[in-house]
């Protein structure tokens, strides 16, 4: 079983505008997506973890928990940091980690 916390980001760039008439970046709205996880002990139902969108920051916190289970010895656990998209943007990779 593995326990995995997502506490919190700080200085992310920024990659929202303020408004829609303004092309000047100002904030973010970042989630993270956990992959590599199972729903079960033998790892046949792997899912993704999905925090909540912090709306307009550049310093998320989010004390996220999820559960789950390494469908294999040698499994690795993804973490992608997003920028939640909008009416006129497309939703945006800020970056990730891999745990080994």
């Amino acid at each position: 079983v593995v326990q995995l916390t997502v506490h919190s980001a700080t200085g992310l760039a920024p990659r929202s505008s303020a408004s829609l008439f303004s092309s000047k970046k100002t904030h973010s709205d970042p989630f993270v997506v956990i992959h590599g996880l199972a729903l079960d002990t033998d790892g046949r139902c792997q899912t993704s973890f999905e925090t909540p969108v912090v709306k307009k920051t550049l310093d998320p916190e989010w004390e996220f928990d999820c559960v789950g289970y390494l469908p294999g010895p040698l499994t690795d656990i993804r973490l992608e940091l997003f920028d939640k998209g909008g009416m006129t943007t497309a939703t945006k990779s800020l970056g990730a980690v891999t745990l080994k």
